[in-house]
This record gives structure tokens, sequence and C-alpha cells, in this order.
């Protein structure tokens, strides 16, 4: 059976709801390339930073009088999600639930693009497995699977003007560290280990929360 651990980090969720407009242009001012904007069926837009192995998503309210994902309205401006790598969605969902973790059934998703220089519209498509809102103090943990993987990892999104390569780090700020890096270990099955300055850290594949 594969194991969690075996996931890599995939890309990291930041909600910015109903400010897409406002959020967009002050990423690009730091000097990233950002993806045109794209619309979820499911009731969401966003736009990528895509990089060397993983990538920044923001994601928001589609435009006015269109449906919008209930799991979006449930959380608040900021980091959303931290998502790993999967390659069987289905059996990390039996691992998650074996393991006793409330994880939601895999999940179906897809969004319209059309990539730089071609007049084709193509489907990214992506399956997923959600660990519930509320889990974990720094937003979702959640699990997916890349149908289309072509249609991220595209060269000319991957040049960024402030030079970024990829995600080192992430830095959460949480009111119990001790149990939310406890419950991390448990989800991940890895332990942490403490850096000289006493923070708790954990690898999450290439990069480290």
């Amino acid at each position: 059976m594969p194991s969690v651990t075996q996931c890599p980090f995939d890309h990291a969720v930041i909600s910015v709801r109903d400010r897409m407009d406002e959020a967009a242009p002050i990423f690009t001012r730091m000097g990233f390339t950002l993806t045109d904007r794209s619309f979820h069926p499911a009731g969401s837009c966003n736009h990528l930073m895509v990089f060397e192995r993983d990538y920044l998503e923001l994601i928001g309210f589609p435009p006015a009088g269109r449906t919008i994902r209930p799991d979006l309205l449930e959380g608040p401006i900021g980091l959303d999600g931290l998502v790993l790598k999967a390659g069987d969605v289905h059996a990390i969902h039996r691992e998650l639930v074996a393991r006793g973790f409330p994880a939601g059934a895999p999940q179906a998703l897809s969004r319209k693009l059309t990539l730089p220089g071609s007049s084709v519209e193509d489907e990214a498509r992506f399956t997923t497995v959600r660990l519930p809102r509320g889990a974990l103090h720094g937003g979702r943990l959640y699990y997916c699977r890349h149908e289309t993987p072509q249609f991220i990892w595209h060269p000319p999104f991957q040049t960024h003007h402030n030079g970024a390569l990829g995600i080192a780090s992430f830095t959460i700020a949480a009111p119990d560290p001790t149990g939310e890096i406890a419950r991390y270990e448990r989800i991940l099955d890895t332990p942490a280990t403490i850096g000289i300055d006493g923070g708790t850290r954990i690898r999450m594949g290439h990069t480290e929360l």
C-alpha cells in the first residue's frame, strides 16, 4: 500500500475570497508570473505561480452571480491549504481512513485554460483527497493527482522576474505549536525535528514546514 510519507509537496493554496482583482496585481508587483485567470465549474477561480517542482495558487470567488464553492465560504483570507502530490489517490484515501483520519472521498476537479501562443482551449484535470477544515490550524491538508501535468508545468509559466524557483519552506504560527506538529506527525507518519532556533520542523518532500 503506498504510504502518505511518499507524497512530496505539490502546491500551496492562498484564499483571497472576493478580492482576486486586488490580490493578483500585488503578486505581479512582487515579480511573479501569474497564469491567466481560470474558472472551476465547482465555483471558484484561480491564478497560479508555477515553479520548477511546485507552485502557489491564488483561489477566490467566481464573478458575481455564479455559484461559490461552499468550502471557500467557510475559510478566511490567507493560507487555505498545503497540498501533497499523490500518485494513486484512491490508495491514499484508503490508507488515511484505515488510520482513522476523516478523509473525504476522491473528488475530480477541472478547469478550462488556453496555453500561451495557442488558440485551442484545453482542460486541466485533477483528483484530490482532502482532510476536513479544522483538522489543522494552518489550513487544510490534501492530496492531489495531476491528470494533465503538462498544463501546469508549462515553461512560459515558470520564469519569474523575481527569480523564484520553488518553495523551500513554510512557517505557520499556531496557538498550540506542540499539538499542531503532533497532528502533522500523525497524518504524515513522519517525525519532526527541533532546529537550533527551537522551532519544530517537519519535511514534506523537498519542502520544510
